[in-house]
């Protein structure tokens, strides 16, 4: 009987200091929203950098098509090739990185939208809906502008295939001349492509500075 009772009274001391220790771990589990803020400044870094490399693959791919008229077909070509799988492969980082922003500002705006919930306070709860407000519309023009360079990037995209495709078939200074025509059009397309590219990366830089802590 006294054995028993030791048991149930260890267990009553135990579940009580449980209990005093649970606020304890809800504290240091919960994540500020500024932290989320901040995870979510990081991937417009990240697009940053796949937009850069879209178009840096893009022009190198220019800087070999213009090689080719100098000679050395084969290994000039064979770079080419590499710089299209690239431009390939950044498209799909682009996108993956766009992905990852959306996701991680939206999820910031879920944590605002908690704050705005839990303040009693009438003008720190209006001030909460206005971020809410400014950051989701910069998350819809950065939408926009993807948009726009995922368009530009389908032209680029198309024109050097078929650049890639022609020379396949005819790797000779006749073929090379012959795509004069085809490779002006692929400049200016690349060019498109640049402006695209700048107008999206001037509105990351402002959803960045919109989203980290300390500015």
């Amino acid at each position: 009987m006294h054995r028993t009772s030791s048991t149930l009274l260890k267990a009553a001391l135990l579940k009580a200091a449980l209990v005093s220790l649970a606020p304890l771990v809800l504290v240091a589990c919960a994540t500020p929203g500024y932290k989320k803020a901040d995870s979510a400044a990081d991937t417009t870094r990240g697009a940053d950098q796949a937009a850069m490399a879209l178009l840096g693959s893009a022009q190198n791919a220019q800087t070999y098509l213009a090689s080719l008229q100098q000679g050395e077909l084969k290994p000039i070509f064979a770079r080419f090739e590499k710089e299209v799988d690239a431009f390939d492969g950044n498209r799909k980082s682009l996108r993956t990185s766009i992905a990852d922003l959306r996701k991680g500002t939206n999820g910031y705006i879920d944590e605002l939208q908690k704050t705005g919930e839990a303040i009693t306070s009438a003008d720190l709860t209006a001030k909460v809906h206005a971020r809410i407000a400014n950051i989701s519309k910069q998350l819809s023009d950065i939408d926009g502008y993807a948009s726009g360079v995922d368009s530009a990037a389908d032209e680029v995209a198309g024109e050097l295939a078929d650049l890639r495709n022609f020379l396949r078939a005819d790797l000779s200074m006749r073929a090379v001349e012959g795509s004069a025509a085809s490779r002006s059009e692929l400049d200016a397309s690349v060019t498109r492509l640049g402006a695209a590219i700048d107008a999206l990366k001037r509105e990351l830089a402002e959803v960045q500075a919109a989203l980290a802590s300390g500015s």
